[in-house]
């Protein structure tokens, strides 16, 4: 009887430490179960807490949801502005962005993806220009920095069309 409790702790060991080492190399991490059980508190249905969590990386995705729960957002609208979130930007842009004439859709477009407040900003810069909210709106969208702003206005007059030079200087986008 030694022989086979020797074996098979080993044995359990090494399969706990084999999947541990496996969801660590892919990425798999508990911070989306932890997301899912902690959104159990939410008025979120188990679709909705699993769309909110899927991808969570830390708790991010529920601190943005409850930053922006007395917004009178849909509970769709909120996670579809925090289930990619990474902090509580998207809920901090979402509240710039407040006042600035545009809808709570444009909004979410706007900050979904954001990792500070620069969308807005970028969105603030924008305007007087020709070009459409619509424009602005993806434009601005992925900044994570001054860099879009300032690649346009330093290749204002570079002879570029307003979309190629928006095409130009937008961030983190594949133009097909």
């Amino acid at each position: 009887m030694a022989p086979k409790k020797k074996l098979t702790k080993p044995l359990h060991l090494s399969t706990v430490t084999i999947a541990v080492a496996l969801t660590s190399n892919l990425g798999l991490t508990d911070d989306r179960w932890e997301c899912f059980t902690e959104s159990s508190r939410l008025p979120l249905s188990i679709k909705q807490r699993v769309r909110l969590c899927s991808g969570a990386r830390s708790d991010a995705p529920l601190r943005c949801f409850a930053q922006t729960y007395l917004l009178g957002l849909t509970a769709d609208q909120q996670i579809t502005l925090c289930q990619a979130a990474s902090s509580d930007a998207p809920a901090r842009c979402f509240y710039s962005s407040l006042g600035k004439g545009i809808t709570s859709d444009q909004i979410i477009n706007l900050c979904t993806t954001a990792t500070s407040t620069y969308p807005i900003q970028c969105f603030d810069h924008t305007a007087g220009f020709p070009i459409t909210l619509d424009q602005r709106i993806n434009f601005c969208a992925n900044s994570s920095s001054e860099e879009p702003f300032s690649c346009f206005i330093s290749h204002i007059n570079s002879g570029l069309t307003w979309d190629q030079l928006l095409n130009l200087c937008t961030e983190n986008t594949l133009i097909s």
